[in-house]
């Protein structure tokens, strides 16, 4: 069963997937020339800087870096010379507790380590991967000169042996995408392999995050959940691939869309934000 999405997610990222970086930063440019044309030059618009700033330090985990760099390999190899790991789900989860919901890790969504893999013309379409195939191969994945969200599987990869080689904990078969209210991020399957012995905890910071709206001229309050945006437009585009192909999952911020998206679960790449979070463990043997 496919779970609901909010129309943004078809509008903006999915439709302008295709559109490089260094496309996106000419055309703003060309805007901005448009807007200020009679009072001056506009001012330049440039690259994020290639290097890995420090976010938070969270007691029990550790430091959180960040490279928000469109290159998705510039910022993998900056990360890495500043952390032990990309960022997981579970500790981003656990991170954005302790930092509280006002915090720069709950405001601003980032790719984390776990990805998905895709797998055309097969019953079980979508799984979720404890640790991303796109971080064992970056140079080939990213929005910077070429867009490219999907890592493609050389001719010889055997998806049944790879699963076999990593594990049962370590992948998860995602048969429903519909989306789970926070209050039972608990309880639900996909939630607590998601973040583990967060996902609970987790659910109840996403509730604290609710506010109120107005809704057919009455405020109701709305509360996040646990959605995925991951090729839901249709299994017959997946089918229609040469290959399996693998993908970075992506966690929501609430800057961008608001406390809906801070639990959602984006397989595509997004366009807009380019943060990739690192890990320096306090302690290297910390859960």
């Amino acid at each position: 069963m496919l779970g609901k999405v909010p129309l943004h997610y078809f509008t903006r990222e999915f439709k302008m997937a295709r559109v490089t970086y260094k496309e996106r930063i000419i055309l703003e440019q060309e805007a901005a020339r448009r807007t200020w044309e009679g009072y001056g030059d506009p001012p330049l618009r440039q690259e994020p800087p290639r290097y890995a700033e420090e976010e938070a330090k969270i007691p029990g985990l550790g430091n959180i870096f960040f490279c928000a760099h469109p290159d998705f390999k510039s910022s993998l190899e900056v990360i890495m010379e500043k952390c032990d790991e990309v960022i997981s789900l579970r500790d981003l989860a656990y991170a954005r507790i302790k930092q509280g919901k006002y915090g720069g890790l709950t405001q601003n969504g980032s790719f984390v380590r776990e990805g998905s893999l895709f797998i055309p013309k097969k019953e079980d379409k979508r799984i979720l991967l404890r640790d991303s195939l796109v971080l064992k191969d970056p140079a080939h994945y990213g929005c910077y000169e070429v867009a490219i969200d999907e890592l493609y599987m050389p001719e010889s990869f055997n998806v049944d042996a790879y699963l076999e080689q990593i594990g049962k904990d370590n992948y998860l078969i995602l048969k429903d995408t519909s989306p789970v209210p926070a209050n039972r991020l608990g309880e639900d399957e996909r939630a607590v392999w998601l973040y583990q012995d967060q996902a609970k905890d987790y659910g109840l910071f996403l509730e604290s995050l609710g506010e109120k709206r107005l809704v057919y001229g009455h405020l109701e309050k709305v509360i996040p959940e646990l959605s995925f945006y991951m090729y839901m437009e249709s299994d017959e585009h997946i089918d229609k691939q040469p290959r399996p192909f693998a993908q970075q999952l992506w966690l929501g911020g609430k800057d961008i869309e608001g406390p809906t998206s801070t639990s959602m679960i984006v397989g595509d790449w997004c366009l807009q934000q380019y943060r990739l979070r690192g890990l320096r463990r306090e302690n290297p043997h910390t859960d």
